[in-house]
């Protein structure tokens, strides 16, 4: 039985697909060919019969075959020709089986999760391989198969959702997972770390496919070679479309606006690469008059096979330029890689929406350098490229947003249509009714809104709060809701036309955190509705130029939110009237029309550029320093640490802080820093370590050095470090003498590296390493650098060894230890740290733990001395010798049978060849509890 991993190991050839159908349902003969055209012709059609076997209309003729000899890899039997999955789902299936080969698909039309799926009939939604059999899924067969759902909208039928677990439950498949990017990895049991050479003779690693290099087994499947559909036929040229997610979103909508008004002038297919959560919405339905097609990647295979199905769209479609419209991880990722599939193909890139934070801290990288034109959303944005990153004036366009201002035009609506949105929405004509208008994330900061209306409630405000939207904060919203008994406030999750909800508006009030310069005020502007906002973006340039609104300055202080509002009201009246009488200038300002002739003119003048494509301009980064700070609850502390980072004498710096999910009033201060060195990035919490590693990801400089957010650098620190860098090119690290301070920067003591090493005295110090002044034997004793603060390296070390690991105290310990073992450090004499101590150290919060990090940084990384600082002579005195001196440098606090248990293990599992074995003990949070348990204290 062939299949689906077989099919895989196969040289490959061209897929094909038998649909199954009653001769009644059986489409024309112009039907047939049109499909094999569109599809190719290695498809066929197939009736059956129960006395003469198969009939099977292919494009070469008519032939009657039994089953075994049916020409299809696939089969498709929908209940009737019509109600079938649409030619776009059909062609997202083609190209998921070409990458994929699943024994089964199942095309879901809704974004519902796991394991609901939205069908008409599950015949009408399933392809399954031929070898599971006709029946297939409605029998009752007891074949191992593995199955995928494809979330693809939309689809043109009523459908019910279905439990497909509960469908499959007599069947034994197996699910493929969701993808994730990084990479999960699935090796985590001790035989799967086992080091297996690659044999060049038999193996190869694909070029484009290795941003992991994975080992491959027999049943690696083999590089597609030819399209997964017949080549497009263009009748002009044709635009990629790359939003990353198609979603109810503002970047969305303005790309429907400008592809509305430009497909009598070119084809698009709109190719989308992450897996959207249902709460996001769609907004599928809308481009299916405007584009030629529509891939949902992040739906059809994992990330590691991207490339390989661009390249397979690449040959399809034969694109003329590509123009992204917002940002991804994976693309952030392979920037370069995608640069170097589209060499030929000028890339226009708009991914970037505010100054400080998301994809703008990945706008240094090579691969986004490499890209040919960018536009910016709003003014800052475009300043912030030509400041920062140094882009040519003449290759970044700024291009505002575009507005469906038929839609938006409050002239073409009748009294009678403003009564009858008001029944619509529940909505008050005797009440002023003010909008929030977006989606629920915290980037949007509901939760804001909500508390102005309970603070308006609580004051007699007769005004009713609408929010409109949806998103991940939705249970969140709801709740606040519910326990604040909030009767002033109408919750509305989706509209699809806003200028309804706007012609009834007295106000739209937004609250978000950053934006570029959000739709939905353009929209409102339109409509003659006055805007209250966050300072974000272009806002204020915009509501100031039509004295149309408000902005608050202070984000996130309610009160100040709460003031903004009332002095907005106070001047409500001329802001609307102002609105109102600017509204045909807004409308023909932010036309669909005249917006999409400014991406035309971008498009025009990068496909017009001098072959080979014009590179940007390098950006020189030999000299530059990141400061990365990871920051967690460190609000009062946090200002001085930013402060000293900015306020080096030395130049050429950049700051990136990464918040670890701050709760108290941190994100608020980083949000008030207004320099164009200093970026910020969230994240959920998940530790110190992988703050700092996406810290050091997001760095550009070929000098990085770390700074904790309560800890601070003395102004002449990076300056003199920088000094000895170019004196010794051999030299990676450095770090210095520390001056320790109080929780109110009061000097407590000066120490100096390894010559005290308190609060871990040793007996004997004259017997120690420190007889040798050498700065990794030195770390043997202790970890005189003391912290992550301390330590400037070349980008070149962190290329060699890789970022810091999880570990809750001693990750800077283990870090050095690495480093120290293969690269040439060094301790500078002079004090150039302020090392903070507080209550709130991290290492006092848990000693047991902390000691054993301790044991497990010595038992991973003694290894790394042996037979190169110590017992590397062949003289049995001096290897004696240094038994001697490493006993009376270690230090373990009393738990040396730990450190011992655990040395064993690492130790016998690296010479099985399992690598980096250390890690088991730190990935099972059982096992280490375990072993904490085992710490004296």
């Amino acid at each position: 039985m062939l299949r689906a991993h077989e099919l895989q190991s196969k040289p490959r050839r061209d897929m094909s697909l038998g649909l199954v159908l009653r001769r009644i349902c059986l489409p024309s003969k112009e039907e047939r060919e049109s499909f094999f055209a569109q599809f190719g012709s290695q498809h066929c059609f197939i009736v059956e019969s129960r006395i003469r076997g198969f009939k099977v209309l292919s494009s070469s003729g008519t032939e009657r075959v039994s089953f075994e000899s049916l020409p299809a890899d696939y089969l498709y039997a929908p209940d009737n020709w019509g109600h079938r999955i649409t030619d776009n789902q059909l062609r997202n299936v083609l190209l998921s089986l070409r990458h994929l080969p699943n024994d089964f698909l199942i095309v879901s039309a809704s974004l519902a999760q796991f394991p609901s799926v939205a069908v008409s009939s599950i015949r009408n939604h399933t392809i399954f391989s031929k070898e599971l059999g006709l029946e297939f899924p409605e029998g009752q067969g007891k074949e191992e198969a593995t199955g995928k759902i494809l979330r693809l909208l939309p689809y043109d039928h009523a459908v019910t959702q279905m439990n497909v677990e509960e469908l499959f439950r007599e069947h034994s498949v197996t699910w493929m997972p969701d993808p994730c990017w990084p990479p999960r990895d699935p090796l985590l049991s001790i035989e799967a770390r086992r080091i297996r050479p690659i044999d060049p003779t038999t193996e190869s690693i694909p070029e484009l496919n290795a941003q992991v290099i994975c080992q491959r087994d027999a049943c690696a499947p083999v590089a597609p070679t030819t399209g997964f559909i017949p080549t497009f036929n263009k009748q002009k040229p044709l635009v990629f479309v790359w939003p990353m997610l198609w979603v109810v979103g503002g970047a969305e909508r303005n790309a429907i606006e400008a592809m509305r008004h430009l497909q009598d002038r070119y084809h698009f297919v709109v190719i989308t690469m992450e897996r959207p959560h249902k709460s996001q919405g769609s907004l599928h339905h809308q481009l299916k008059d405007i584009t030629e097609a529509v891939y949902d990647l992040g739906e059809l295979a994992p990330y590691e096979k991207y490339l390989d199905m661009l390249s397979d769209l690449k040959q399809t479609y034969q694109p003329d330029l590509i123009w992204t419209t917002n940002g991804s991880p994976w693309f952030a990722d392979n920037a370069m890689k995608i640069r170097e599939l589209f060499k030929d193909i000028p890339i226009v890139d708009q991914q970037v929406y505010d100054t400080t934070r998301g994809w703008i801290l990945r706008y240094r990288e090579p691969g986004v350098q490499s890209f040919d034109r960018f536009i910016a959303i709003n003014k800052k944005i475009h300043d912030r490229f030509i400041e920062r990153f140094r882009m040519d004036t003449e290759r970044v366009d700024v291009i505002y947003h575009a507005v469906d201002t038929h839609r938006f035009n409050p002239s073409v609506y009748s009294e009678t249509d403003r009564r009858e949105y008001f029944k619509k929405f529940d909505l008050d004509e005797l009440r002023r009714n003010f909008v929030f208008a977006g989606r629920l994330t915290g980037q949007k900061r509901p939760i804001d809104f909500l508390q102005l209306a309970l603070k308006r409630q609580q004051a007699g405000d007769d005004a009713l709060f609408v929010m409109v939207g949806d998103g991940d904060l939705a249970p969140v919203v709801d709740e606040f809701i519910r326990a604040r008994d909030l009767k002033n406030l109408r919750r509305i999750p989706f509209v699809e036309n806003m200028a309804e909800v706007f012609l009834i508006a007295s106000g739209l009030i937004l609250t978000s955190e950053f934006e570029g310069m959000p739709i939905v005020i353009l929209e409102a502007l339109c409509m003659g509705v006055p805007v209250l906002s966050t300072d974000v973006g272009d806002v204020k340039l915009m509501l100031d130029e039509y004295g149309a609104g408000l902005v608050i300055s202070e984000i996130g202080d309610i009160d100040c939110l709460e003031r903004g509002y009332e002095d907005w009201l106070a001047g409500l009246k001329t802001y609307r009237m102002n609105a109102r009488t600017n509204a045909e200038t807004v409308r023909s300002r932010f036309s669909g029309e005249k917006v999409a002739q400014q991406y035309a003119e971008s498009w025009e003048r990068a496909k017009n550029e001098s072959a080979p494509k014009q590179q940007m301009k390098t950006i020189d980064d030999s000299n530059l320093v990141s400061i990365v700070i990871p920051s967690y609850n460190h609000a009062q502390y946090i200002r001085s640490a930013i402060e000293s980072a900015l306020g080096q004498t030395y130049d050429q710096i950049e700051v990136i802080v990464v918040d670890d999910g701050s709760t108290d009033d941190t994100v608020n201060y980083l949000m008030k820093v207004k320099d164009s060195r200093f970026s910020f990035y969230r994240q959920e919490n998940q530790g110190a370590h992988v703050a700092i590693n996406r810290g050091l990801g997001l760095a550009s400089g070929e000098y990085l050095a770390i700074l904790n957010s309560d800890d601070a650098f003395h102004p002449d620190r990076i300056r003199e470090l920088m000094v000895e860098f170019r004196k010794d090119p051999e030299l990676e690290l450095l770090s210095t003498w520390i001056e320790v301070i109080d929780a109110g920067g009061q000097q407590l003591a000066i120490k100096e590296g390894w010559h005290n090493l308190e609060p871990w005295p040793i007996d004997h110090p004259e017997l120690s390493f420190e007889q040798t002044d050498d700065f990794g034997l030195n770390l043997l004793r202790g970890n005189f650098v003391a912290s992550t603060s301390n330590i400037l390296m070349r980008r070149s070390l962190y290329h060699k060894i890789g970022g810091v690991r999880n570990l809750r105290f001693a990750h800077d310990w283990d870090f050095l230890l690495r480093a120290a073992s293969c690269a040439k450090c060094r301790l500078i004499p002079k004090p150039l740290l302020k090392y903070r101590v507080h209550e709130a150290n991290t290492i006092n919060s848990n000693r047991a733990w902390m000691l054993f990090d301790i044991c497990w940084v010595m038992a991973a990384n003694l290894h790394r001395f042996e037979g190169k600082q110590i017992f590397n002579s062949s003289d049995p005195e001096k290897s004696m010798q240094d038994l001697v001196t490493l006993y009376e440098s270690i230090n373990l606090q009393g738990n040396d049978k730990v450190f011992w248990a655990m040395r064993a293990f690492i130790q016998s599992l690296r010479h099985q060849g399992v690598e980096d074995p250390e890690e088991l003990l730190l990935e099972n949070d059982d096992f280490r509890q375990k072993l904490i348990a085992y710490i004296s204290v």
